[in-house]
């Protein structure tokens, strides 16, 4: 499991590594699909990492979904 810090002087734990979104929304990447794109997610959900980046200026595609 990955050792998770504080962000700041909070009680918030996150993974130092994080899972960037860009590629799995299929805009600059090629032949992603949805079943991929969750196969990606759930193998870094498995790793133990905790931290997703999902910037609103990757779109509004599936990396932005719950």
């Amino acid at each position: 499991m990955i050792r998770k810090r504080a962000i700041g002087t909070t009680d918030i734990q996150i993974t130092p590594v994080a899972m960037g979104c860009w590629p799995i929304t299929g805009i600059t990447s090629v032949d992603v699909t949805e079943e991929t794109s969750l196969q990606t997610l759930s193998a870094a959900f498995d790793a133990g990492i905790n931290f997703y980046d999902s910037a609103y200026v990757y779109g509004t595609t599936v990396n932005q979904s719950e």
